[in-house]
């Protein structure tokens, strides 16, 4: 990842809101879209590469930015991405895929569909499913639901999201306003 991501100054809008504002560039952060799943990330899978974790096993929507985020940062280290998502309801089901779920195919994920209505209960059981799956292929998925979904498993100072925007007077009645997606402490 390339971090930090640089602020940007955003002349016209500047001029049309009558402040100084800048935006903070988290696309340029290096997987996909960068924000703070891709922060995250980075942190996650450094834990879990130490563990000697190859595979990393997720649900989400079908169109997730965090399964995408999950199958871009796998893509890059030479990991297995096996993502759970519903099946569609109804004619979706023929149309090719688009958005997220096209780039999950790129990436090079193993897509499963599961049943759209899936509780969480029904969730795990399909991850550690797939996850014994890949242990007798002779892969090594993390070994607790919390840890391939790339959740925290316990607070965290890099655990909580906040999108801030913050606002500091400035001299002739003018504001500078910064707003940034990141990760504080929790």
């Amino acid at each position: 990842m390339h971090l930090p991501t640089p602020l940007e100054q955003a002349p016209r809008l500047s001029e049309m809101l009558g402040v100084d504002l800048l935006i903070k560039r988290e696309d340029l952060a290096g997987l996909c879209v960068g924000g703070n799943k891709a922060r995250l990330l980075e942190f996650a899978l450094g834990s879990l590469r130490a563990k000697g974790v190859d595979t990393l096993i997720a649900h989400a929507a079908a169109q997730s930015n965090k399964l995408r985020d999950i199958a871009a940062a796998a893509a890059r280290f030479g990991m297995r991405a096996v993502l759970l998502i519903p099946a569609s309801r109804g004619a979706t089901e023929t149309l090719p895929p688009q958005g997220n779920r096209l780039l999950f195919d790129i990436l090079g994920a193993d897509v499963r569909l599961v049943a759209p209505n899936f509780d969480a209960a029904s969730i795990m059981i399909s991850q550690e499913e797939v996850r014994d799956e890949m242990a007798r292929e002779g892969r090594r998925p993390p070994s607790s639901t919390a840890a391939s979904n790339m959740e925290p498993t316990r607070r965290s100072p890099m655990s909580t999201p906040l999108r801030s925007c913050l606002v500091n007077s400035r001299p002739r009645g003018k504001s500078r306003i910064r707003c940034s997606s990141r990760l504080a402490p929790g």
